[in-house]
């Protein structure tokens, strides 16, 4: 299987002077498809990962990566980004400043899916897709964060 998926975390925090970016980029949360990317799952793929920071998906990077760290006891990945200062970037700088790009998101290939059933915020019985080996191909500054 190689099915390509997205996942939206909103920014936490911005360093204007730095250029740069704070937020969780995953997370095991239920996301508003449905899906729940596996903890350590992200561990290996985010290992893998090139950092390459694009906004709105696009084939076109605007930033690196520049911190990583792993939040095992919120089972979340959290990433520092620098924003480019290339035309692409600045745009990308000044979308973030006014609000217009909220939060990442992560864009890969599914390797391997499983079928369960987990407890959403209100405690419902909820099917979902859980992400269980993925290959990481990006980060995404987007608009409108899912997760």
């Amino acid at each position: 299987m190689n099915t390509q998926f997205k996942l939206h975390i909103p920014i936490s925090k911005i360093d204007e002077e730095q250029r740069m970016v704070y937020g969780v980029a995953t997370t095991e949360s239920i996301d508003s498809q449905n899906d729940v990317v596996d903890y350590e799952a992200s561990k290996i793929a985010f290992g893998d990962w090139l950092g390459n920071i694009r906004e709105m998906h696009q084939p076109i990077a605007v930033g690196k990566n520049m911190s990583l760290e792993f939040d095992d006891a919120n089972k979340q990945v959290i990433i520092g980004a620098k924003i480019s200062e290339s035309t692409d970037g600045e745009n990308a700088w000044i979308k973030v400043k006014e609000g217009v790009l909220q939060g990442f998101s992560i864009g890969g290939a599914i390797k391997q899916i499983s079928k369960e059933v987990v407890k959403d915020k209100q405690g419902n019985d909820q099917p979902v897709s859980r992400i269980v080996d993925y290959s990481l191909y990006e980060v995404s500054l987007v608009d409108t964060p899912a997760n």
